[in-house]
Parts: C-alpha cells; sequence; structure tokens
C-alpha cells in the first residue's frame, strides 16, 4: 500500500470508490489550511480520487500512468474505440461490450445512394 506525505491521506482511501466524496472533502479542507498550493503528491491523490477504480483514463503517451500518478493500472481496450452505454440498444445495453471490426467491405445493400456523373475530361 502506498502512502503519500499529504497529512493523513494514503492512496488506499481511493481504492474504494464509496470513499471518493469524502476524500475530495478531506483535499480540499487539507487545501484551505495548507499553505502550499498543491505538491506532486497531492496531485496524484486528485488525479486518483477523480479516477476511482473502473475509470478510463485516456492518453497519447506510451507511458503507464502508474510511473505518473502512482496506483496500479492495466491496459484497457486495446485496438478498441469506447463507445457509450445505451439501453435501448442491445449491441451497446451494458460496460465492456465488444463490437465492430477491423476492416468491413460494404456489400451492395450497404451503399448509400448515390450517382457517377460521366462527362469529357475537356468538361468544366
Amino acid at each position: 500500500m502506498s502512502k503519500f506525505g499529504f497529512n493523513n491521506l494514503q492512496l488506499s482511501d481511493f481504492a474504494d470508490i464509496t470513499k471518493v466524496d469524502d476524500n475530495f472533502k478531506k483535499i480540499e479542507e487539507k487545501a484551505i489550511t495548507n499553505e502550499s498550493i498543491m505538491d506532486a503528491p497531492t496531485a496524484s491523490l486528485i488525479f486518483l480520487a477523480a479516477h476511482p477504480v473502473g475509470s478510463i483514463y485516456m492518453s497519447a503517451s506510451k507511458e503507464n500512468p502508474g510511473t505518473l500518478f502512482g496506483g496500479s493500472w492495466i491496459s484497457w481496450g486495446s485496438g478498441r474505440v469506447p463507445v457509450g452505454v445505451n439501453t435501448n440498444d442491445t449491441d451497446f445495453n451494458t460496460v465492456e461490450k465488444e463490437a465492430g471490426a477491423k476492416t468491413h467491405t460494404l456489400t451492395v445493400a450497404q451503399m448509400p445512394t448515390h450517382t457517377h456523373e460521366q462527362k469529357p475530361h475537356w468538361l468544366p
């Protein structure tokens, strides 16, 4: 269990999502009474409080978020795009459903209605 030096707050305090609101209140109270604006351990605590277990952190960096902010992280959705839950659509009615394909060739029925205008190349 990692400890950060921000009074009595610990990284383990953020492992339980039910504690997140209480921890934000603790951080706010301590920030009001603390003379320094924010140190790196405090910033990490705030980041971890905003990203409880089950959250997705998206970044263009290849660096593991644990190196930057602490905590344990796993890679999620390799090669996939996150899509919001839509309870009215059985394709997307629960979290972490997988759908789609990396490539797809359209069938004639899937092609949108369109025309191809053909005229001599010398006409505008």
